[in-house]
């Protein structure tokens, strides 16, 4: 089973990879591996669908994430480990949200 899906990007723990409102397009397959590095869209208990990077595996392959603008971002501890189930897709492809215009231009 092969699953794509699109996810609005919400905050700034992601800057300057990802911005408010730029969307993403996560990849997610029967078994699929993931690797330090990676950014995941994962369905979290508490704080719902967050976009983070993968930090470390652990064994028994939970994930332990962070977000790119450490500054504001929610901490590892805070978040926990993830269990692969948990993610959504790893991020493939992006679109930067619209650039807003001054009207004299």
């Amino acid at each position: 089973m092969i699953k794509l899906s699109c996810y609005k990007v919400t905050g700034n723990s992601m800057l300057p990879k990802f911005y408010c409102g730029d969307f993403v397009l996560a990849y997610r397959r029967f078994h699929s591996v993931f690797k330090q590095g990676d950014v995941v869209v994962v369905e979290h208990a508490q704080f719902g669908k967050i976009i983070k990077r993968i930090i470390t595996i652990e064994n028994g392959g939970t994930l332990l994430l962070v977000g790119d603008n450490i500054a504001v971002s929610t901490d590892t501890f805070t978040l926990g480990s993830i269990q692969p189930e948990q993610v959504l897709g790893r991020v493939i492809w992006y679109v930067s949200r619209p650039k807003r215009r001054r009207i004299n231009e």
